[in-house]
């Protein structure tokens, strides 16, 4: 294996502070040509067309995380299928350097190599994309617009609007990805959930936001976030033959976060809370099965949801 790091050789775009403004620029208008619309409500409520391969698939929609997160591996298989060189493989991000990324060091390509078996570019940049935060992040001007719900019914209560990567903080984060491992996961959320919810993130999540005294002094206005979005993996395959992945990687960076990474979580901090859960669910019904569907709004599941500074779900995810 290669002591240096692929990106070693001579770069061509020299660190000039104003030529990298300029690629930062053309960069950023080339992004919005080929970024798509942040879904829609109903396409919440329905799923959207995903990236996945599998025979199994072919016809189904995905929610619109895990169909977003499905780019990842289809845009980096064609990306390992181009190969190098190309421009994408002439300089890296440094993963290893925390902080203020810098350009990937010889020392930290070697340190990669013992750690991880790293053979090449391509093993570095399927790391990068499982690193990265940021599963899809906003490109251009974005506005907040009224939720439309169908005649036919619809509330804001529904689980698709609540889907832990769309969480700013780590204890909503928490709370709503072990929500989502309980087999009552697809029901709608209690008032006292989404009050708790949106008082820990400022009454705006990365895709929706409340006015919770409207003017009129009836219920509260619901809004939904309207732009267009972008992941790094597509960055780097429309990118690969003028921008390398360092370039591409803090422009991205700049970007503000639609859908934040996939969490690690504390698995035995996450069994703890299931056992909360289960024994919540004998509490109110004298079982530990499926519980009966939960009000629309109300319901004692709020006795899950922490106090103010409280510690039922501490230590559950990490960032």
């Amino acid at each position: 294996m290669a002591a240096m790091a692929p990106a070693a050789k001579k770069q061509k775009c020299d660190d000039n502070e104003d030529n990298r403004a300029e690629l930062h620029s053309q960069l950023l208008a080339r992004l919005y040509s080929f970024a798509d619309p942040i879904p829609k409500p109903y396409e919440l409520w329905e799923g959207i067309t995903h990236y996945n391969n599998s025979p199994v698939n072919a016809n189904a929609l995905f929610g619109v995380v895990r169909a977003i997160a499905s780019r990842k591996m289809y845009y980096f298989t064609k990306i390992k299928g181009e190969g190098p060189p190309n421009q994408l493989h002439t300089r890296y991000p440094d993963m290893a350097s925390g902080g203020s990324i810098g350009v990937l060091s010889d020392d930290s390509w070697r340190m990669f190599q013992q750690t991880f078996k790293f053979l090449d570019g391509n093993d570095y940049i399927k790391h990068i994309l499982n690193l990265v935060d940021g599963e899809a992040r906003l490109v251009g001007d974005w506005n907040w617009v009224p939720v439309s719900l169908p005649a036919s019914g619809g509330s804001m209560r529904e689980a698709c609007f609540w889907h832990y990567q769309f969480a700013n903080t780590t204890q909503t984060r928490a709370y709503l990805y072990n929500r989502s491992q309980e087999d009552w996961r697809d029901d709608d959320l209690s008032d006292e959930e989404i009050d708790w919810i949106m008082k820990e993130e400022g009454n705006a999540t990365t895709l929706l936001k409340r006015d919770p005294n409207p003017a009129s002094g009836g219920p509260a206005n619901w809004y939904i976030r309207e732009g267009k979005f972008v992941t790094l993996a597509e960055i780097f395959w429309k990118g690969i033959h003028w921008v390398s992945a360092f370039d591409a990687y803090k422009t991205y960076e700049s970007l503000p976060v639609l859908i934040h990474r996939r969490g690690h979580f504390d698995h035995s901090a996450n069994a703890s809370m299931k056992r909360k859960a289960n024994w919540l669910r004998y509490v109110e019904t004298g079982r530990f099965g499926v519980p009966p569907r939960f009000p629309a709004s109300g319901g004692s599941r709020a006795a899950l949801i922490p106090a103010s500074g409280g510690k039922n779900l501490a230590g559950t995810f990490r960032d």
